[in-house]
């Protein structure tokens, strides 16, 4: 009998490929899917079947919710009648209470036909005002789903209790998702392949066990107490923790993104604890929702650092950065500068990127454009300055900057200075001023697709280059001259693409009619500058 079976399977498999893939079209999804491993004939025709990806979003294709569902009805309708293999279904609607109530019903069915067959991909975001979207319960049947991401729905009643295990699936996205800490958590147990988890609930969880997940790579989660033990854990994102324990085995991040809200109060205490643990960590993001007058950051290796702060402090923070290794260093925030210490070791760092991004909100006069040059005179000369989101208006004048003497003795030299957004203005004047007070860059970058750039390039290039070689600007008795007292040299370089195939093209000029031809078609204007160490004295006749 066994000859007999064996000559049975040699004849179908001998079949051509067009009748195996209809048997199979008859056959359970699970067990079509099994016959793959039966031998390289059945492996080749389940691989032909046909590959779907749907992506439907009711915004991008500005359709009312009624068209919208016809449309995506329509396209599914094949799987119906035909197998297919699903790489990718997304879908995205807002609902309004009604059409929550009349097509609830759709959005089920099409969860539930692309489950069928085989869907890897998985993402649903759902959005309505008082109504939430509750996922059908075979969403967690499916053991072929590779990725799912979940947003503004519900998590079906379940404990998951008796579940089986998600072999597959390597990636789990709960973002505004409704569901009790249980139920999460024995969801994350049953998927022990996990690469990436990230779980942001209605509300904040109050603990979350990530035990033995060995494939796990990026942890996203907003929780109070987190216990981890993850051996190849490369990036760590967090908001609202107050206690973590980490295994031995998990200090491999490089990555950290930590978020303190207002209820921590040993903020300065597990701030370092973290750094400590995390020996190979080269890049962290630290965002405070919380006041804090000053505080210490200190790591060996890390080599990119953004602080983030979301409320306008009193005062600046005294930041004092311990960190050799540092090589870009980020400021997003209201104050401008944030950071007003630095520590000895990181003065010695080659190559150092510095950027300073502003919120749109809450914008202050930029009178204070003057602390950054203080900031600046803890670095050597190879710096690389990045100015964002730039206040030009409202500026105090060149002569109240020496009167208040609010700028350092000598402004800094500095390797680069690139502004890449400012706000428009009727006179540069001020803003220039008090720039070029604050340093002396030996290259000034301007990209012409920044918003307001040509105004603004044209005026520097009249003013830089328009320059009187005696200036006249500054009184005999003002201790600090300005820039045009520094200033022994500007050329203009000037980089545009000749076709859309060919790279940059330079331009160089000194000419001020020449350079002004050039603006009106370059991508990029750079501007070398070069400075005198001592300032050209002006004599009394000139003034």
């Amino acid at each position: 009998m066994e000859p007999e079976c064996s000559a049975n399977m040699i004849d179908i498999s001998n079949l051509p490929d067009a009748i195996l893939q209809h048997i199979l079209f008859f056959l359970p999804i699970h067990d079509a899917a099994s016959t793959s491993s039966l031998s390289k004939t059945w492996l080749r025709v389940w691989n032909s079947l046909p590959v779907f990806t749907f992506t439907f979003s009711q915004r991008n294709l500005g359709l009312a919710v009624p068209d919208f569902v016809n449309r995506v009805n329509q396209s599914l309708s094949p799987l119906h009648s035909n197998k297919a293999v699903i790489e990718e279904f997304f879908v995205s609607m807002n609902l309004s209470i009604q059409e929550h109530k009349d097509f609830v019903s759709d959005i089920d069915n099409w969860i539930s036909l692309v489950l069928r067959n085989c869907v890897r991909k998985l993402i649903i975001r759902i959005s309505s005002p008082s109504q939430i979207y509750i996922l059908s319960k075979p969403i967690f049947n499916s053991r072929f789903l590779v990725v799912v991401r979940l947003h503004g729905c519900k998590l079906p009643e379940t404990t998951f209790d008796g579940a089986r295990d998600f072999k597959y699936l390597k990636e789990l996205s709960l973002f505004n998702v409704v569901a009790d800490d249980y139920q999460v958590q024995k969801l994350i147990n049953l998927c022990h392949s996990l690469e990436q988890l990230s779980v942001t609930l209605d509300h904040i969880m109050d603990f979350l066990d990530l035990d033995n997940f060995l494939m796990l790579h990026y942890v996203r989660v907003t929780v109070k107490l987190l216990r981890l033990n993850a051996i190849n854990l490369q990036t760590l994102m967090f908001f609202g923790l107050q206690g973590l324990h980490l295994s031995d085995s998990t200090i491999n991040v490089k990555n950290l993104y930590c978020v303190f809200s207002p209820q921590i109060m040993t903020f300065n205490i597990l701030l370092q604890e973290m750094l400590s643990t995390f020996t190979l960590l080269e890049e962290f993001r630290l965002l405070l929702r919380i006041s804090v007058k000053s505080y210490r950051i200190r790591h060996c290796h890390l080599k990119i650092l953004h602080l983030f702060g979301t409320i306008v402090p009193e005062s600046p923070w005294q930041v004092e950065i311990d960190m050799p290794c540092l090589c870009h260093l980020y400021c997003h925030s209201h104050v401008f500068p944030s950071l007003c210490v630095i520590s000895p070791s990181i003065k010695e760092c080659e190559t150092l990127q510095l950027h300073i991004i502003r919120s749109h909100n809450n914008l202050r006069d930029c009178a204070d454009i003057h602390r950054l040059g203080i900031f600046l005179q803890n670095f050597n000369q190879s710096i690389e300055v990045n100015l964002n989101d730039i206040c030009t208006e409202n500026l105090i004048t060149l002569e109240q900057l020496q009167e208040q003497n609010l700028i350092p003795r000598a402004a800094t030299k500095i390797k680069k200075l690139i502004l890449n957004s400012f706000s428009a203005s009727s006179d540069y004047t001020y803003f220039l001023d008090a720039l070029l007070f604050t340093c002396h860059p030996s290259y000034l970058l301007i990209e012409t697709c920044v918003l307001n750039s040509d105004h603004f390039i044209k005026f520097l290039c009249c003013q830089l280059l328009g320059r009187q070689e005696n200036p006249a600007c500054c009184r005999d008795n003002v201790v600090q001259k300005c820039w045009r007292h520094f200033l022994k040299d500007v050329e203009v370089k000037c980089y545009k693409k000749l076709c859309e195939t060919e790279e940059l093209s330079c331009f160089v000029s000194s000419d001020l009619s020449s350079t002004l031809s050039l603006c009106d078609t370059e991508k990029r204007v750079e501007f070398r500058f070069e400075w005198l160490e001592e300032p050209v004295c002006t004599s009394s006749h000139d003034l």
